[in-house]
């Protein structure tokens, strides 16, 4: 938590692998746009929820089992890159959660932080088109 209040301008932060469980102190780097947390064990997504300068966010092959989670991250009105795959929450809305059969992962995560514009290295609107082009439907 300490280190956070000497690095306030610090922009990016890369910690791959690091046996991360909890993100606690992480609101101190006020100034982060990039957030690099890939394979770690973090399921509380809420402290990021105070990033308020974050544009790319890195949660692959976490922990992270419920959209719950997912919704903090609609707080961060800058966030536009996300990627989540390997977490539970890309197979099932949440751990109690027995039906998967109609669950649209991508869709969620999109109705969740609406500002997105890539998630897991797929532009949010090649999922539009996609959707459209199979269907002939609208999503909205």
């Amino acid at each position: 938590r300490d280190l956070g209040t000497t690095l306030s301008h610090l922009q990016g932060l890369w910690m791959f692998s690091c046996c991360l469980q909890d993100l606690d102190g992480i609101s101190t780097f006020s100034s982060l746009q990039e957030l690099y947390l890939a394979y770690n064990s973090l399921s509380d997504l809420s402290p990021i929820s105070m990033l308020e300068n974050l544009q790319l966010l890195d949660l692959e092959g976490n922990n992270v089992d419920d959209l719950v989670q997912v919704q903090y991250l609609g707080l961060c009105l800058k966030l536009q890159t996300l990627t989540l795959e390997g977490n539970p929450v890309c197979v099932r809305p949440n751990p109690t959660s027995s039906e998967v059969e109609d669950y649209s992962y991508r869709r969620a995560v999109r109705e969740l932080v609406p500002q997105l514009r890539y998630l897991d290295d797929v532009r949010v609107e090649e999922d539009r088109l996609t959707c459209c082009s199979i269907t002939g439907e609208d999503w909205d």
